[in-house]
Formats: structure tokens, sequence, C-alpha cells
């Protein structure tokens, strides 16, 4: 089986996701940070990564070369697809 098949990292995730400011207060944004890694661990480069929100697309950008992925969110679940 091809790394490329196992790309599709069988990664989805749901999760409740919440910012605090430094103040202590409820943000309006917080950061999300995805790691994408292939079934040996290793961080997978250029993967694509999607966030939905209630099923509607919300988010789409292409892992580093570290396999990381930076959002920017409201607060509120979210599945995250890496492809």
């Amino acid at each position: 089986m091809k790394i490329k098949n196992s790309i599709c990292m069988l990664f989805s995730l749901s999760l409740l996701f919440f910012a605090v400011a430094l103040s202590g207060c409820l943000s309006s944004e917080g950061r999300l940070e995805v790691k994408v890694v292939d079934s040996t661990g290793i961080p997978l480069a250029s993967a694509d990564v999607e966030v939905y929100h209630n099923g509607i697309l919300v988010g789409l950008t292409e892992t580093n070369d570290t396999g990381t992925a930076l959002f920017t969110l409201q607060p509120g679940s979210y599945e995250i697809v890496a492809v």
C-alpha cells in the first residue's frame, strides 16, 4: 500500500475548541494547530487539512515541512480532516 493512499489518514476528529484571552476573558478567536503524520509517525508535508463547522468548510490549508497546519477559529465544535 502506497504512503499516498495512507495519507488519507483516516484522520477525522471532532473537538471542542475554546480560546481564553490572556486577561482571562473568553476570546472571540483562538488558534488551532494540527500535526499530520503518516502511520509510522513521520510528519507529512503538503497534506491538505480541512476544517468543518456544522458540515460547512470553514478552513483549508496545506501542512508545512514539519507536517503542521495552523488555523484561527471562533470558539465551537469542529471536524478536522487531513487528506
